[in-house]
């Protein structure tokens, strides 16, 4: 049962507990003074929260959090940087207390609350793979892990970094602002595309010009042979709820089964998310990985990492002079049926658990998911996760609003209301494929 913990500032009575927490829990993920470490962090909180012999910081602060009878179940010590971020360095809750009552949960929520008063951007923290609880434990908050470094803090110990990035509510207005949906590539597009390739490939990849586009196309033209050593491609496109294109991308399978990604090109973040997401999907069964080449922007970036992608490769110069490509790679698996993409107001709703039943159309990835998977809900600026409880399958949505109360699928809406949102998001075709209710946990 959750009860409700009171997170207050640390002072100088917490110093055996915070020593003992640091010894207790860290030996094994790093090596170092640990004792001398814990004195360090308080004494600097205690001191007024300015590191006399640090560079980035501008503030440590430590919390202690209590249980409603007033024993201290953990604590968080903050750092504070110039760049506008925080590191939790670290977040430990005493053994007794973990996997009960939500502590660790409570605990997160206060930080995390604590350094968007402080116009923080993003919160990082580094985690032992060793460590699996913890590692765990970030990631289903919507943290994304960044890199991994080996022997890092101690020998033989690989260390996963982790971060959380806080986005703006008008950022987030825009990123919900229309419905993007990925089909195969419509002609009738060619000419965006063609734009979009000029403005986002050319100035970073010489050979980009009208030959080798006509190629991306002679190549789709020969995508019903199947031959890799004809170098047939696939493509798709991103459009918005009225058929508005806003991106595509080209496939191409290789020998050894390898695909290779590329053009990739998108007139916003959330139509290269939506791409993104959907190209596991559409591989599926046509090789073992995807990998692209590209010279990302942050926010390209982070959705990669977001989605699990991983960096390869760092290649100076390999397309173009003074410009440094990178190649990154996705190993398509059963799990990726589990990542699903949603508007940031109903992500909100299944994690105050008011939203509890997700509803989709049968595509081929949909029709894998099965009760006890994990799914992952996926926005621009947070994720998380739920376990799928029971699947419901229907003919359409009429028939799924009498068994599903609409209330379940979008809080707030009645029956009325949630058909003709469905309906607005699925055209006939989608809803023809069959409708799925997951009943989520």
């Amino acid at each position: 049962m959750k009860t409700q913990i009171r997170v207050r500032e640390a002072n100088f009575s917490d110093r055996d507990f915070v020593i003992r927490l640091m010894e207790q829990t860290l030996p094994p993920f790093y090596d170092g003074d640990h004792r001398a470490h814990a004195e360090r962090l308080l004494a600097t909180h205690l001191s007024g929260g300015e590191d006399k012999v640090g560079h980035f910081s501008f503030e440590q602060r430590m919390f202690v959090a209590e249980n409603e009878d007033g024993a201290r179940v953990g604590f968080v010590n903050l750092v504070g940087k110039k760049q506008g971020n925080y590191k939790i360095s670290p977040l430990i809750l005493d053994p007794e207390f973990r996997g009960v009552a939500g502590y660790g949960t409570q605990l997160l929520e206060f930080t995390e609350q604590y350094v968007q008063s402080q116009a923080c951007r993003q919160l990082y923290c580094t985690v032992a793979g060793n460590n699996e609880s913890a590692l765990t434990f970030f990631l289903r908050h919507g943290f994304t892990l960044a890199g991994k470094s080996k022997s890092h803090y101690k020998p033989g110990v690989e260390e996963h970094m982790l971060y959380k990035r806080f986005i703006s509510t008008g950022e987030l207005i825009t990123m919900d602002s229309e419905h993007i949906s990925v089909r195969p590539f419509d002609q009738a597009h060619r000419e965006q595309f063609e734009s979009l390739v000029y403005q986002q490939v050319a100035p970073f990849f010489k050979g980009v010009d009208d030959a080798w586009i006509q190629a991306t196309f002679d190549g789709y033209e020969r995508r019903k042979s199947g031959d890799i050593n004809s170098k047939y491609k696939l493509m798709f496109e991103a459009v918005n709820h009225l058929g508005e294109f806003r991106g595509a991308v080209a496939l191409t399978p290789k020998k050894g089964q390898p695909i290779k990604v590329m053009p990739l090109v998108t007139v916003s973040p959330q139509a290269f998310l939506a791409l993104l997401e959907e190209l596991p999907k559409l591989a599926y069964g046509l090789g073992h990985k995807l990998y692209i080449h590209l010279v990302p922007s942050v926010e390209q970036t982070a959705i990669l990492q977001k989605l699990g992608w991983q960096i390869e490769a760092v290649m100076p110069g390999a397309y173009s002079d003074q410009i440094i490509t990178q190649q990154w790679g996705f190993h398509i698996g059963d799990n990726m049926t589990r990542t699903l993409r949603l508007k940031n107001t109903y992500l909100k709703l299944i994690k105050s658990g008011q939203k509890t039943v997700e509803v989709r159309v049968g595509y081929d990835s949909i029709k894998r998911i099965q009760t006890g998977d994990i799914l992952t809900f996926i926005t621009y600026g947070d994720t998380v996760s739920r376990r799928v409880q029971e699947v419901k399958k229907f003919e359409n949505f009429e028939k799924l609003l009498e068994v599903i109360e609409a209330g379940k699928i979008v809080p707030g809406k009645n029956k009325q209301d949630t058909l003709r949102l469905l309906r607005e998001i699925y055209g006939p075709d989608k809803e023809a494929l069959g409708v799925y209710a997951f009943i989520l946990g």
